[in-house]
């Protein structure tokens, strides 16, 4: 089986800046700032997205079958045995990237840690990035 590396980053100019783009990273820090990034998408041409929002890919989907990235914002479930309903576990947590341990965890906010072979029921509802959207009063 075949490692997917791909990535995604929020789109920095132009008239649809502000959405995610998927795809390959092109990366250059020396030229000026605000264009040191870009995602390539076969048969386009490859868009400028702010460097602080790349997120790689970490090959794994979540129960919907979206796909999950460095910075998303999980929801982690429990099936609790056998016969139980299923039951929110630990509520929110994001992925990460571990160097000591050499590989993607997720943090709950309790500060337990799950590893990349454990990501079983979980759900991808945003991302770290995402914009933060008020709440009515």
């Amino acid at each position: 089986m075949d490692r997917v590396i791909k990535f995604k980053a929020i789109q920095s100019q132009g008239t649809m800046a502000g959405r995610w783009l998927v795809g390959s990273l092109l990366y250059n820090p020396l030229v000026d700032p605000g264009y040191e990034a870009m995602i390539m998408r076969p048969g386009e041409s490859s868009i400028y997205v702010d460097k602080d929002t790349v997120c790689q890919y970490i090959d794994l989907t979540d129960r919907d079958g979206k796909d999950i990235y460095e910075g998303d914002i999980l929801e982690v479930y429990n099936w609790g045995g056998r016969f139980a309903r299923e039951q929110p576990l630990l509520g929110i947590t994001s992925v990460e990237w571990s160097v000591d341990d050499g590989g993607f965890r997720y943090v709950d906010y309790l500060g337990a840690e799950d590893y990349y072979d454990q990501f079983r029921n979980v759900k991808v509802v945003g991302n770290i990035y995402d914009p933060v959207k008020e709440m009515p009063i």
